[in-house]
């Protein structure tokens, strides 16, 4: 007795997807959750490293958390690229106001600029320079965040801060997952038993 069992009824037909390499915007976050602090005045530099295939930049965004200052005229925030190439967040704004740990957001697509705001007041804003002079840069290495308290007699500090660089690498694209068949388990095993049968049956006709 041959046993012989047909499994196209139970297996729907499977396409092969095969994963695809196609240019798109990279996105590279680096950050310092160290926090900085300045008792009167002075400068202090925090930096972080793109990967070496980081690619071209085509935006940057900058995130201050918890800024603080007794004097806001006295705050000079900036970035420094890889390349050296500085760009100015905020120099020298709101004369005597405070910042008591507001969050800063620094977007040159942002609708206000940061000039247009005042002290104390947290939210997205464009930067005094222009975070576009960055665009075309290479993106691998070190960037900097600079904080600066220019004159004695208040304290200031934040508690981090993040650079977003947006870059014309490519990633590869996340490889399909074919679904398995929710048959698939009882064929395998009807065939596995199909298969035994037919050893079976030929040992007994021998």
């Amino acid at each position: 007795m041959t046993l012989r069992m047909t499994f196209s009824a139970l297996l729907p037909l499977a396409a092969v997807l095969a994963s695809t390499s196609g240019a798109m915007a990279a996105t590279f976050t680096l950050s310092d959750n160290s926090g900085i602090s300045i008792d009167s005045s002075g400068t202090i530099t925090q930096a972080d490293t793109a990967p070496t295939a980081a690619g071209a930049v085509t935006a940057v965004t900058v995130e201050v958390r918890g800024l603080t200052s007794t004097w806001s005229q006295d705050l000079v925030l900036s970035i420094i690229s890889p390349e050296g190439t500085v760009v100015s967040l905020m120099n020298g704004l709101f004369s005597s106001g405070d910042w008591t740990g507001q969050t800063l957001v620094f977007d040159d697509d942002a609708a206000t600029d940061i000039t247009a705001s005042g002290a104390g007041i947290g939210g997205t804003f464009q930067p005094q320079g222009s975070l576009s002079a960055l665009a075309g840069e290479a993106a691998a290495g070190d960037w900097t965040f600079g904080f600066t308290d220019q004159f004695d007699g208040d304290a200031s500090g934040l508690t981090g801060w993040t650079i977003t660089l947006t870059t014309d690498a490519e990633e590869p694209e996340p490889e399909a997952e074919v679904p398995v068949p929710a048959a698939l388990p009882l064929a395998l095993a009807l065939g596995g038993l199909g298969a035994l049968a037919l050893v079976r049956s030929r040992r007994r006709k021998g």
